[in-house]
């Protein structure tokens, strides 16, 4: 069975790397974030991934990363107007 580093390697591309790295340092065109977004999502969370592992430790191990990737699928969900609202409205400690 190959390891998980492996197993990116073979899934990962020049531009997914490239993708990443402009996205850090603020010079991602629209079109490189969203690659970017998604190779994170699906690739590095393995958020469609099975997470059942060949140990207990393992099946934990991936569904906390998935547990990123589902997290970020729901920032895109919400909206961010309400949750303002909500934080404005929160009385002052």
């Amino acid at each position: 069975m190959k390891r998980k580093s492996e197993q990116l390697t073979e899934k990962i591309t020049p531009a997914d790397i490239f993708a990443i790295q402009c996205m850090e340092k603020g010079d991602a065109d629209p079109q490189q974030q969203i690659n970017a977004f998604w190779f994170i999502v699906k690739n590095l969370c393995g958020t469609y991934a099975p997470t059942f592992g060949e140990s207990d430790r393992d099946s934990s191990f991936l569904n906390g990363r998935r547990h990123v990737g589902l997290e970020l699928i729901n920032c895109l969900q919400l909206d961010a107007r309400i949750l303002a609202r909500k934080l404005e409205e929160k009385p002052s400690e």
